[in-house]
């Protein structure tokens, strides 16, 4: 399941554009943990607002069986904003 990010509206009206690189850890029970940023965006705001996303991605799969399941693990994905 891929969530897309709202782009936050004081960035966006800052023209603030960064990709940020979230990383966690599924263990054996299909429990999400270690979740946050393994890179920055560069910016304190879409930091913030990534860390947000990575929460709301957890929480959205608690509870979720995912369809294939997720295996043990470390995984990273980035998080992008950009203005086109």
């Amino acid at each position: 399941m891929r969530i897309a990010p709202e782009y936050p509206m004081r960035a966006k009206r800052q023209g603030i554009q960064g990709t940020a690189l979230a990383a966690f850890t599924v263990l054996a029970d299909g429990q999400l943990v270690q979740a946050g940023l393994q890179r920055s965006t560069g910016s304190e705001l879409l930091d913030f607002h990534a860390r947000r996303h990575i929460r709301r991605c957890i929480e959205l799969h608690s509870g979720h069986v995912s369809d294939p399941p997720l295996r043990p693990g470390s995984y990273a994905f980035p998080i992008e904003w950009r203005l086109d």
